[in-house]
């Protein structure tokens, strides 16, 4: 079956980007079902571009241009840093001579060659909490030619009670439903990612609940298209 990827596509770059998974329409109203849980309601997502601008303006940056070079680089999609000390250990040996407390247990890694014939890419490393939540404290390194020229350090000095955070969600695990979407005759169900993310700028635990499937495209049933339009958005320590 031939799926042309024209509407919501998948691409590696948007999960490379510094801010993340951009900003959803956040759940305000509480319902809940007979058994007392939480409803979390499936919509549509409209990615506020404001909010985005807000959210990346109040997180800590700080620049700093490198030359990191002898690195033979690959396309990973998620990972531990753990996973891949040795081959990249220059990296690691560059941050821990800015943060002498680095510790490679509790860092993800992402690469993206986007442009692999000139060389050309990013790497991600996020701080992972309890191998549970994701953070938003995090490095980006910039790749021209096959060589590192710039690193990005993002709210590397904030800390948090994190065995706080972990209880957050246990209970919310326990203390919610999700809203499920019910799929048309020419939509066919493709995945769902949950993730629950940890804002140190704002203060703020996550749950995002995003939805993908397949659905036809135009007048040919042969023709696919991935929605990835449909999710929910949570804050979990609001109140």
């Amino acid at each position: 079956m031939k799926r042309k990827l024209l509407l919501g596509i998948l691409t590696f770059i948007a999960i490379i980007s510094i801010t993340g998974c951009g900003n959803r329409q956040i759940q305000k109203n509480v319902e809940y079902n007979e058994d007392g849980k939480i409803i979390l309601k499936l919509q549509r997502f409209d990615f506020s571009s404001e909010e985005d601008e807000e959210y990346e303006n109040s997180m800590v940056m700080k620049n700093e241009t490198v030359n990191i070079t002898g690195i033979k680089f690959e396309n990973i999609e998620k990972g531990m840093l753990s996973e891949y000390e040795e081959k990249y250990s220059k990296i690691v040996e560059y941050i821990k001579s800015k943060y002498s407390n680095f510790d490679v247990q509790k860092w993800s890694i992402m690469i993206n060659m986007y442009a692999v014939d000139d060389g050309n890419g990013m790497i991600k490393l996020n701080y992972q909490i309890k191998d549970i939540i994701d953070t938003n404290k995090s490095i980006i390194f910039t790749i021209s030619n096959n060589v590192i020229n710039k690193v990005t350090f993002i709210n590397m000095d904030y800390d948090v009670d994190e065995d706080k955070l972990v209880n957050l969600v246990n209970e919310f695990k326990n203390s919610s439903i999700q809203e499920k979407k019910e799929f048309a005759t020419n939509e066919e169900f493709l995945k769902e990612d949950v993730t629950y993310t940890y804002r140190f700028n704002t203060d703020e635990l996550r749950y995002t609940y995003q939805l993908f499937f397949y659905q036809q495209y135009g007048n040919d049933p042969n023709e696919k298209v991935i929605n990835n339009e449909y999710g929910t958005e949570y804050i979990i320590n609001e109140n």
